[in-house]
């Protein structure tokens, strides 16, 4: 009897002992709740489940078992399930755990149950014994919840269209990608339709897919193949303004710095090249990832975990340095990052109007996607979230914009689609970028059109003589593309040693449709007498021979061909149209051509090797009868005279 009375009371101090740290009793319930945690600890998190259920239903006030189980369900994002079992918790203990209240707000936040979520949010804030971290965290998500409830009454225009079976696929697509003419896409394709794991990076197998637009549809997406797409992981990408160079995210490669790199490949002819990392400084032991390239190529934004940041996920932009690397990374700041997530940045073709995604600013629940301007100094606007239904209490991510900046496109797989599936939508005016129109075609040889050139081009703004963007037309097609935000007057030189440069202008300021792009294929004429360039940006003051301080640049850039040809020599002509007296025209002419002479003289050209002389209208290049017309006759020209 004493030694059955004896195992009983070491029975009993076991199972205190093996309790004291839980809040059940229950030795059954205590060791499947250990065993569930191993599986918790493993990240099996299927398997962890049921063996928290199994803890709970020995002992239906395991509150620990409760609360993991609700840590496995957002894990897992199944918030309806986080948050059923958080208010099982609530009926056992409100004071256990300190921070129900708002766990349970957030799990009803990311259901969309705003006005439940903002009343528990307020209990929690509430309480007495809150420390001030926790007290911000709620009135965080106190704010997300009020704006939500009035973004839902107040929704902005939103029709998403599929783009249709020649895109989307039974397995997902995302990240898409246009170029800024609107005929070729580009986006990833899980071919093996994984999971989303807790960073957004995919469990399964990514691939780059492209289509081509013809006749206005797109053309079934086809793998880029290989060297880009490999047995590991290729996602979000973006390709130059010219279509020239693709960056994209990969991961798992040999070579990689880190979890997530970012590469580059150029493409010569109609071939990729082999993808290159771009390395230190871009690139860190970290996850670097969602890479936007400005249209002028030479500033990169992209996402990274790195030190040095804000939050988790940051936005940061590097440019381009003169030996052709990037110089080192800089966060892109407070009005940006937060202490939260910032990926997914997409910069516009304008270079100014930034869109991506966060769950650090104030949204409707998950990751939303934002807005925000760059002034004149270089400063970032408040983000403004792109409103409700646009933003839900899902996660939005990967949007980009068309350079004419009234067409969307994002991934999303709560819209009925196959899956996550790629839609259009039109964008509403208050968060539209400033229109960007384009200029493209290909430079040939004028003496030889089989020839296709590889040729230097320049575009440069009026107003600022600065250079706005500088690229070369693709090696072997000769074919170009540069993106023209309208809101600007251009200046575009296109030019190859043994050859006249080509002059253009572009005014776009004042453009009766901005949206009209520019096909333009350029002849380059080779240095040989009597051939012509008309200076399209030689300006004058009206009925004057005063050179503005447009002319410049062009002025400029014919000075370095001809200390590039130094045995060339050139006259330079006047032509006005046939407005007013030939005596009038032909002084005007004149003295026109020769403020063009002196100003070449002034800058250490050799009057040797110049002349000038006016024509009045005596050689017209088009009608006088339009004023079209008119405009294209008041011209400056220079001519090979001498070699």
């Amino acid at each position: 009897m004493r030694k059955i009375i004896f195992i009983l009371l070491l029975l009993l101090i076991f199972q205190d002992i093996f309790s004291q740290k839980y809040s059940s009793t229950s030795i059954k319930a205590i060791r499947k709740f250990e065993d569930a945690m191993s599986f918790f600890n493993m990240r099996r998190l299927d398997e962890a489940i049921p063996v928290f259920e199994a803890a709970i239903k020995e002992d239906g006030k395991f509150i620990e078992a409760y609360l993991m189980l609700a840590d496995v369900y957002n894990m897992k994002r199944n918030y309806v399930k986080e948050a059923e079992t958080y208010k099982q918790v609530e009926k056992i203990d409100t004071v256990f755990f300190n921070r129900l209240y708002l766990n349970l707000a957030n799990a009803l936040l990311l259901t969309a149950k705003y006005d439940e979520a903002l009343l528990y949010c307020n209990k929690f804030i509430s309480k007495s014994d809150l420390s001030s971290a926790n007290k911000a965290d709620a009135e965080f998500m106190k704010k997300k919840c009020e704006f939500s409830i009035e973004a839902i009454k107040n929704p902005v225009p939103f029709q998403p269209v599929n783009l249709g079976d020649s895109i989307n696929s039974e397995a997902d697509e995302y990240w898409p990608y246009l170029t800024a003419d609107d005929e070729v896409l580009l986006f990833t394709r899980d071919i093996t339709k994984g999971k989303v794991d807790m960073s957004f990076m995919r469990v399964g197998q990514e691939e780059l897919f492209i289509s081509k637009k013809v006749n206005d549809k797109w053309t079934k997406a086809k793998s880029v193949g290989p060297p880009i797409n490999t047995s590991h992981n290729e996602g979000a990408s973006c390709l130059s303004a010219d279509g020239q160079y693709l960056i994209f995210t990969a991961s798992g490669r040999i070579e990689g710095e880190g979890d997530c790199d970012i590469y580059i490949t150029k493409k010569s002819g109609r071939v990729w090249g082999k993808p290159v990392g771009l390395g230190a400084p871009v690139n860190t032991g970290k996850w670097e990832s969602t890479p936007s390239l400005s249209a002028d190529g030479k500033t990169l934004y992209f996402s990274s975990t790195r030190k040095g940041g804000k939050g988790k996920m940051d936005i940061w932009v590097a440019t381009l340095s003169k030996s052709g690397g990037f110089n080192p990374p800089v966060n892109l700041g407070d009005s940006i990052n937060t202490p939260g997530d910032e990926f997914a940045p997409f910069i516009h073709p304008d270079g100014k109007t930034l869109y991506f995604s966060s769950n650090g600013h104030i949204g409707m629940g998950g990751h939303d996607i934002y807005m925000s301007r760059k002034d004149s100094t270089g400063k970032w606007s408040k983000p403004m979230n792109l409103g409700y239904p646009i933003n839900t209490h899902n996660d939005e991510i990967g949007l980009i914009v068309n350079a004419k900046g009234d067409l969307a496109m994002f991934s999303s797989d709560r819209l009925g689609g196959k899956g996550c599936d790629i839609y259009t939508f039109d964008l509403y005016e208050k968060i539209k970028p400033v229109i960007t129109t384009y200029v493209k075609g290909t430079v040939f040889n004028a003496s030889d059109f089989k020839q296709k050139l590889k040729a230097k081009l320049v575009l440069i703004d009026l107003e600022t003589q600065k250079t706005v963007e500088e690229l070369y037309s693709a090696d072997g097609t000769g074919a170009y593309m540069i993106c023209l935000p309208v809101d600007k007057n251009y200046a575009f030189n296109a030019s190859k040693e043994g050859f006249m440069f080509y002059s253009e202008n572009f005014s776009l300021k004042d453009m009766k449709d901005p949206t009209k792009p520019y096909v333009m294929d350029i002849m380059l004429q080779p240095i040989k007498i009597d051939n012509k360039v008309v200076l399209k940006n030689i300006f004058y003051e009206f009925n004057s021979f005063e050179l503005k301080h447009e002319s410049t640049a062009e002025l400029d850039k014919l000075i370095d061909f001809m200390k590039s040809n130094p045995s060339v020599k050139i006259e330079i002509s006047g032509h006005t149209d046939n407005v007013g007296t030939k005596a009038y025209n032909q002084k005007l002419s004149e003295d026109r051509a020769k403020s063009v002479y002196t100003y070449l003289m002034n800058h250490t050209i050799a009057k040797e090797r110049l002349s000038f002389k006016g024509y009045d209208f005596s050689q017209p290049i088009d009608t006088n009868d339009t004023e079209e017309g008119r405009a294209k006759n008041r011209r400056t020209e220079f001519k090979i005279v001498g070699l």
